[in-house]
């Protein structure tokens, strides 16, 4: 019989009635086939909601929100506490944190820098201070004994009394619950940053894995012009250029922070600001 060797039953696998393969073919699927498919779209987008979240931008509004936030709440702990701080940034990770000082003259100067310094550029600038200043206290003269009192007099100028002034300032990491951990990663990265005490832009890419900049705020009720373009991350150090970045300008009278979508050059908002 034709109808044992149907070209629609061998093809679509069904029974011995001919009447099966016509409802199979209006049916389309097959109560299995259904429940195969819908496993599988839940396990793609189990995998693909957690970026496409990123993406459109939930996640990174968290973070730059955040960040501005952090300007702002540094700008009013300057003021509010009468002391000089700082926001650290490390570029290629995205962390960053608070320092403060307890030096009270902490200025910006014209003498702009390269690079701010690293970590450990810091420390053996304390320590050359330490003993260049060791031969000013020799000039000085040398302890003096008085034994009718019982005490040594320590020789005394203008330039040794002067001395923890005229130090570098020490800079220490404001550690409280507040201030516990800042990161824009894992997903973000500091791609540059250029405030006022910067000679150039601040990159990543110029200074490697250890490059930092800085932001400070005064007391005075100023934070520092700064700019700060914030990148996704492809990989650990490369920039997914598919992704556009943000900008992230300071008021520096108002402690604020404005983001601003793509890349906005220091000069180029310098002069926004003066027009």
């Amino acid at each position: 019989m034709q109808g044992a060797d149907s070209p629609d039953r061998i093809l679509l696998g069904v029974g011995r009635h001919p009447g099966l393969a016509l409802a199979h073919d209006r049916a389309g699927f097959t109560l299995i086939e259904l429940i195969i498919v819908i496993t599988i779209m839940a396990l793609v987008y189990s995998v693909a909601l957690p970026q496409l979240s990123v993406k459109t931008g939930t996640e990174v509004a968290s973070k730059l929100g955040t960040l501005a936030g952090d300007i702002r709440a540094s700008y009013d702990m300057a003021v509010l506490n009468r002391k000089n701080y700082r926001l650290v940034f490390h570029l290629v990770s995205g962390n960053y944190w608070l320092e403060t000082t307890d030096l009270d003259h902490v200025l910006l100067g014209d003498d702009r820098l390269n690079h701010d310094p690293t970590e450990e550029e810091e420390q053996d600038l304390q320590e050359s201070f330490d003993e260049e200043f060791a031969e000013f206290a020799e000039l000085a003269g040398r302890d003096v004994e008085d034994i009718e009192h019982n005490r040594t007099i320590k020789p005394t100028s203008p330039l040794l009394a002067a001395k923890e002034r005229l130090r570098p300032a020490k800079w220490t990491k404001v550690q409280d619950r507040e201030w516990s951990a800042r990161s824009l990663g894992p997903l973000l990265l500091v791609q540059s940053m250029q405030c006022e005490h910067h000679k150039e832009k601040q990159t990543f890419e110029n200074f490697e894995e250890k490059a930092r900049a800085f932001m400070f705020f005064f007391p005075q009720g100023y934070a520092e012009r700064c700019v700060i373009h914030v990148a996704y991350r492809k990989e650990w150090s490369i920039i997914d250029e598919k992704e556009q970045p943000y900008s992230i300008i300071t008021d520096p009278f108002l402690g604020t922070a404005t983001i601003e979508t793509g890349i906005i050059d220091f000069e180029q908002q310098q002069d926004e600001d003066r027009t």
